[in-house]
């Protein structure tokens, strides 16, 4: 009786034993990381109070997206400023409506950053190509704040709809630039697999070159590295071993490496 009890509780222990080894050997599929929300591209209706907007004036801004080909170029979300209810829009409706122009609409509070740091349609091309550049090279949305009509110099439309530019801000890697030896001219940031993005600014109240050492951005080759202005199409090849673009005051070059 005592050795079939012993043997029961060997037998037990074995079973355990087997299970746990089962176990040990079975590796948990961890589940995929949840990809990063792309870039918001928008337009924001330009308003004193963003909840007081109308029906009217987002039907407008829809309108005025799909008409100037902002809406093709990525820029898909009619963008308000509120902390409260849009009292004078019926979500419902208007959802509908955008959705029939290819849009969709956003409402952030005012202190959100990306209200803040919206675009002025206004400006002009230099300073826009400026900060939608710093946009890509932070890996940050873009929103362009305007009146509901849409209206935009056909300079300013071009920049806006880059769409060179606006492929390096929808970039997979989502990773922000940095820097070059603390300067804020001066930033590069990596993009796809292998690519490389430099930003060079003037900030400057003169005309003057704006440069990057090639050692810099840990490349060799020195004179052999080729860069292209996504704004311009200028290919350029550095000299002594620098990448340098000769920068009216505000303006911008966003140079892709290769």
């Amino acid at each position: 009786m005592r050795a079939a009890a012993k043997a029961g509780r060997v037998q037990r222990w074995g079973a355990t034993l087997l299970a746990t080894s089962a176990l040990a050997g079975c590796s948990v599929a961890e589940p995929p990381p949840v990809p990063a929300e792309p870039p918001l591209q928008g337009w924001l209706i330009a308003a004193d109070d963003g909840c007081a907007v109308t029906s009217d004036q987002l039907r407008t801004t829809a309108d005025g997206l799909q008409r100037s080909g902002l809406s093709d170029a990525g820029y898909a979300t009619v963008v308000v400023a509120c902390a409260g209810d849009l009292s004078f829009v019926d979500r419902s409706a208007e959802t509908d409506y955008l959705r029939g122009r290819g849009v969709s609409l956003r409402v952030l509070a005012p202190s959100e950053a990306r209200v803040r740091s919206a675009i002025d349609a206004r400006l002009p091309a230099d300073i826009q190509r400026t900060a939608l550049t710093r946009a890509v090279m932070a890996a940050e949305s873009v929103v362009v704040s305007g009146d509901a009509r849409v209206d935009l110099s056909p300079e300013n439309a071009a920049v806006l709809t880059n769409g060179e530019v606006l492929h390096m801000l929808r970039d997979d890697r989502r990773a922000p630039g940095a820097p070059v030896r603390e300067d804020p001219d001066v930033s590069v940031r990596a993009v796809g697999a292998t690519g490389l993005l430099v930003s060079l600014t003037n900030s400057g109240a003169d005309r003057r070159a704006v440069s990057v050492d090639i050692a810099d951005l840990n490349l060799s080759g020195d004179d052999s590295v080729a860069a292209t202005d996504l704004w311009t199409g200028q290919r350029l090849r550095a000299v002594d071993g620098r990448l340098s673009v000769d920068l009216a005051p505000g303006a911008n070059a966003l140079l892709a490496i290769g």
